[in-house]
This record gives structure tokens, C-alpha cells and sequence, in this order.
């Protein structure tokens, strides 16, 4: 069920700088390792005829960019925030499989 608050206002104190650079940032670690769920999503691919001729998906965790390099050139697919089976999903779905 969906409640709409109408006197819900705007935070007005956000954080100072000085309180930012107090905290430490720490990302995640999820426990899935991208990569390794790329090299495995890209031998079961070459096995479809959908992408019999891709050579390889290779993740870049800095930016969080897959490469799907074909015969024929390569396609790049935004996977930042995704967890492993999201990736996936999101990789399929732009490679049109």
C-alpha cells in the first residue's frame, strides 16, 4: 500500500565538509566477482546461436562497463550498480539474446 505524506519536508542540515571528510567512505564488497561471472556468461553465449560469434566479455570494475567483443566489432553495456544475476539480465537484454 502506497501512503503520501504531505508533511514530509526537505532536510535542511545537510552535511558540512568538514563532516564529510570526517567519514570514511568505504564500497561495499558484494562477494560476487564480476569478471569471473563474465567469462563464464560469455562460454555459455558462444554456445547459443543468438552470439556464436562473440569472443569475449570482459568487465572493467573501475567504471563498471562490460565489453562484448564479436567477430565484428565490440558493444560496451553499462552494469554499474548491478548485482551478478542483474548483470547478467543486463547483458543479455543488450546483446538481443
Amino acid at each position: 500500500m502506497f501512503r503520501y505524506y504531505s508533511t514530509l519536508r526537505p532536510y535542511n542540515n545537510p552535511l558540512t565538509k568538514e563532516q564529510i571528510e570526517a567519514f570514511d567512505f568505504v564500497v561495499e564488497n558484494s562477494g560476487e566477482d564480476k569478471e569471473t561471472i563474465c567469462k563464464l556468461l560469455c562460454k555459455v553465449l558462444q554456445k547459443t546461436r543468438g552470439a556464436a560469434d562473440l569472443v569475449s566479455l570482459t568487465y572493467d570494475s573501475e567504471s563498471e562497463i562490460v565489453t562484448a567483443a564479436f567477430e565484428g566489432g565490440t558493444k560496451k553495456i553499462n552494469v554499474a550498480m548491478d548485482s551478478g544475476t542483474a548483470m547478467v539480465r543486463d547483458i543479455v537484454n543488450h546483446l538481443g539474446c
